[in-house]
């Protein structure tokens, strides 16, 4: 894994990369004509990756992209710490930057729940929330962190410390009513510390 490799000085490897050698992710809308011919309009000016929209808007219209970016005004490919929501209507967008040694994987949009308990097909189009695991890479530790959709300039609005390491994984997805029995969650954690003591170099 990129970031939990470690050169002779001892530091985390993404702080040594060549990060200009590697090729520049972008967020582009394309306009295909009947006659074959295009258009191509960039949305957002800086590094950009992993595009998310609501899972009932997929092959639609939709006004509002989110993804993950790097940190402030970069321009140049390095690696993925801010959290992004654009308006692909007026090109605006708002950002969150994470700490210097948290990094995100793709984030996942989860719609509110109405009453009774069944989640809208109407509303504002971001009108839910914003799932997204991080790896810290210099503690080894991850989270799960929720944020409004609507605003998520403010940060998260809540962070749930994982009992284990996570490794960075890229993808991320929400799926309704599905949950797992906390007997089974715990009988998977404890597989894994068994793993642990068999093999001291997997990480908890």
């Amino acid at each position: 894994m990129l970031m939990m490799k470690q050169n002779a000085a001892r530091e985390p490897l993404w702080r040594s990369l060549q990060w200009n050698e590697l090729p520049l992710a972008s967020l582009q809308r394309y306009v295909i004509h009947t006659d074959n011919s295009f258009e191509k309009t960039p949305l957002f000016p800086h590094p950009f990756e992993m595009p998310v929209v609501p899972a009932s808007l997929v092959g639609q219209d939709v006004r509002f992209v989110y993804g993950i970016s790097t940190r402030g005004e970069l321009k140049k490919p390095g690696p993925f710490q801010s959290l992004v929501k654009i308006d692909t209507t007026n090109g605006r967008y708002d950002q969150y930057d994470l700490p210097t040694d948290e990094f995100l994987g793709e984030p996942a949009f989860a719609p509110k729940m109405r009453p009774k308990g069944k989640y809208h097909a109407k509303g504002p189009e971001d009108d839910g929330y914003l799932l997204v695991m991080t790896l810290n890479g210099r503690t080894k530790s991850s989270a799960l962190l929720v944020f409004d959709a609507q605003n998520i300039r403010q940060g998260p609005i809540q962070r749930f410390a994982l009992p284990t390491f996570v490794s960075y994984g890229l993808h991320g997805s929400f799926v309704p009513n599905l949950t797992f029995p906390y007997a089974n969650v715990l009988q998977k954690f404890s597989v894994r510390r068994l793993l642990v003591l068999w093999y001291p170099s997997t990480p908890l």
